[in-house]
């Protein structure tokens, strides 16, 4: 068996395991040989002494612990570990990340909702549905950065867009010609409701607007753009 095929096998989850099993039987039988060897007891012997040991609940306890804080230690390492670009995956992640920045939700539309927002007044329609542009690209297969952390940092960007979209929906109405916005008649025929719909939305706005930001600079940090 080739290195490059163990190592296949090894990143498999059922195949680790084999694996982490198997060792753990090799170095078993290892003890109870050497064991047997310095005891002068035979192997069978051993073996059985091995397995019928009696531990108190307390080194068990112990055992787990220590074993809990050693794959939690593992999983964090893990997360904290740099993804390594080669230069395909550098290119195609620069090309996605540019695309999203310019195009699909471009700085100036961030910029705009800083300034303006969805509450308290009426704005034009255009400037909604361009937010809302990023989750209908979320549906395609190839929008995806190679990068576990851009990845994810991109997928609280668009659950963030559809919460603000979801509250909209509730809230936001049309006010003329390309217009919407909370209607300006329930501040006084519905006073609780304008000030629910403004601070919803405020507060969503919010969020949307720190993740934008969180993943723009994630962005530049990584890909140096």
């Amino acid at each position: 068996m080739n290195k490059k095929r163990l190592i296949n096998i090894w990143k498999d989850p059922v195949g680790s395991q084999v694996i982490s099993v198997g060792i753990v039987g090799f170095l078993t039988l290892l003890y109870n040989l050497i064991s047997s060897l310095i005891s002068k007891n035979n192997f069978y012997t051993e073996f059985k002494l091995f397995w019928t040991l009696k531990f108190e609940l307390w080194i068990y306890t112990i055992i787990l612990l220590f074993l809990l804080i050693v794959i939690w230690i593992a999983k964090a390492a893990k997360k904290k570990k740099a993804y390594i670009y080669d230069a395909e995956t550098l290119k195609l992640d620069k090309a996605l990340f540019s695309k999203i920045r310019n195009e699909i939700l471009p700085q100036d539309v961030i910029v705009l909702i800083k300034d303006l927002g969805f509450s308290g007044g009426s704005f034009h329609s255009d400037l909604l549905y361009k937010v809302l542009e990023i989750s209908k690209e979320q549906k395609k297969s190839d929008f995806i950065f190679f990068n576990p952390a851009l990845e994810n940092s991109k997928n609280q960007l668009v659950q963030e867009v559809e919460k603000l979209h979801e509250i909209t929906s509730q809230y936001i109405f049309g006010m003329g010609e390309n217009t919407l916005g909370v209607p300006r008649e329930w501040i006084h025929e519905q006073p609780e409701r304008f000030k629910e719909a403004n601070e919803n939305i405020c507060e969503q706005e919010s969020r949307l607007l720190q993740c934008y930001d969180n993943f723009i600079r994630l962005g530049k940090t990584t890909l140096k753009v």
